[in-house]
């Protein structure tokens, strides 16, 4: 009975996925984009090998990025301003031997069949437009919440009955705060 329990696991939770779990690369930034406020990231998550592998097995994954906008205040709950999400849809087409991404800024699928090269050209150089600079007013303080995560984008049918407990997460989510003002220098022109 043990080793039935066993094998069950191991087949619904593969070592692969639980390989991956952290984002690794810089910091994010914010910055004045074409007017408006912009938000760059260098990702990569800490073993690619190991992706490429899940990749590989079949697994479409999706990097969902959120960013939400606020204005800090200080008797008062934050107040919202705008929010942002961003969806990159990774998969390998084994016909093709291709890696495919989306790309939800230009609306094309971006094709190469070398995975570091793909993400050398998306996900590590990403800079993505949060909102336009006319919502800031000059003396007040702002927060923007990023939360980046990596999922499964598909489930497959017989897996999501069968399974309570299983995650859509590959990668373990992260958060980050990058608090600004108007006066900070990268915002100053």
């Amino acid at each position: 009975m043990a080793a039935a329990v066993l094998l069950l696991l191991l087949c619904c939770c593969p070592p692969v996925a639980l390989a991956l779990q952290h984002f690794t690369g810089e910091a994010p930034e914010l910055s004045v984009q074409e007017g408006g406020l912009g938000l760059s990231l260098r990702l990569s998550v800490d073993d690619e090998d190991e992706l490429r592998l899940l990749l590989r097995n079949g697994a479409s994954l999706e990097l969902v990025i959120n960013a939400e906008i606020l204005r800090q205040r200080t008797f008062l709950p934050n107040e919202s301003l705008d929010e942002r999400n961003f969806s990159f849809l990774l998969k390998y087409d084994s016909l093709t031997r291709q890696y495919r991404m989306s790309d939800p800024l230009t609306g094309k699928i971006l094709q190469d069949p070398n995975m570091r090269s793909l993400l050398t050209k998306t996900w590590k150089q990403l800079e993505l437009p949060l909102t336009n600079m006319d919502i800031f007013a000059q003396d007040e303080d702002y927060l923007v919440l990023l939360k980046l995560t990596l999922q499964y984008a598909e489930i497959p049918p017989w897996l999501d009955r069968s399974l309570v407990f299983w995650s859509r997460e590959v990668v373990e989510p992260e958060t980050y705060k990058l608090e600004f003002n108007l006066d900070d220098a990268a915002f100053s022109r």
